[in-house]
């Protein structure tokens, strides 16, 4: 995952930004587990000097809620955090509570030396993971089935001077992703899957290396535990519909969620990666099916950038 900085490549010495040093310790967490009734439970948050915050998501076949206005304080070896759950219409749907001992292990001294431009970061950072144990998380109205990976996160420690200082914090609650994947039943056709985990955005292309291929692509729509929708197929020549796609989708966990953190001059993401199995079936007006199973990826990411700014 990469992030992308703007600079202005115009320099003028006189009115150029004072000096800033970012000093700033950062803690954070996140937890990834199943229940006995079935939906997965992820609950992430972070700590620091400049402000601390949760967040929390439930899935399940039939169930989504979410909460993105909790609380999350790191003690003296403790953790303990709190997110208020609501649905997609925002009516209120319980409460996550997360309680663990925390134990800090060795730290390792990264340097910062980048240039972009006329802007630069110099300095280090450290950083730590810590090991959580007796831990405790309720959910109100499901059973969590925790081990010891369940709960995983680290200290981030700050200490950079840069000329061009920000501070920023991204969230991006979370899209889809899958690679061209080919279809069976016809030469030459592919599929990819993209946008929201609640709106999922189909691409179809048939005959892509022909002389007259076609595309249909689309919003699928939540029917039950499938996803549908009937997708115009176009002639990408003439630009005319030549016929109707019926599509069927079914998304499976195929795995646990990883948790994938970044840090680098000044700024810190953290992504949590959903795996799944897309299985398409799709039917034209000539009753001719095509099928696919595709690995799709979830991907949620929460980006902090220069969380504390001390002057120099």
């Amino acid at each position: 995952m990469a992030l992308v900085l703007s600079t202005s490549c115009l320099a003028v010495p006189a009115l150029a930004a004072p000096l800033q040093r970012i000093l700033n310790t950062v803690d954070d967490f996140s937890c990834a587990f199943l229940t006995e009734e079935g939906p997965a439970v992820y609950v992430f948050g972070q700590a620091s000097s400049s402000g601390s915050g949760s967040g929390a998501f439930v899935e399940g076949e039939d169930l989504y809620v979410e909460g993105w206005e909790g609380s999350a304080e790191f003690g003296e070896g403790s953790l303990a955090a709190s997110v208020d759950l609501v649905t997609m219409e925002g009516e209120p749907y319980g409460t996550v509570r997360v309680e663990a001992v925390t134990t800090l292990g060795p730290a390792t001294v990264l340097p910062v030396e980048e240039r972009t431009g006329n802007t630069w970061t110099r300095g280090t950072i450290t950083v730590a993971d810590f090991t959580f144990t007796d831990v405790v998380i309720t959910v109100d109205g499901l059973t969590p089935v925790l081990d010891e990976t369940t709960c995983s996160g680290q200290r981030t420690a700050f200490d950079v001077r840069s000329n061009d200082p920000a501070s920023r914090v991204y969230r991006d609650a979370g899209s889809l992703a899958s690679d061209p994947c080919v279809l069976e039943g016809m030469d030459d056709a592919e599929l990819r899957l993209s946008g929201r985990p609640r709106a999922p955005y189909l691409e179809v292309v048939l005959g892509g290396q022909g002389d007259d291929p076609r595309k249909a692509e689309g919003v699928l729509e939540r029917s039950g535990a499938r996803w549908v929708a009937s997708l115009p197929l176009v002639s990408l020549v003439s630009g005319e519909q030549v016929d109707v796609l019926d599509v069927t989708t079914t998304l499976s966990r195929a795995g646990t969620p990883t948790r994938q953190r970044e840090a680098s001059g000044g700024f810190a993401e953290m992504a949590w990666v959903v795996p799944y199995v897309a299985e398409f079936r799709i039917r034209t007006s000539e009753d001719l099916w095509l099928t696919a199973e595709c690995p799709v990826a979830e991907v949620r990411t929460h980006t902090t950038i220069a969380p504390q700014l001390v002057r120099a």
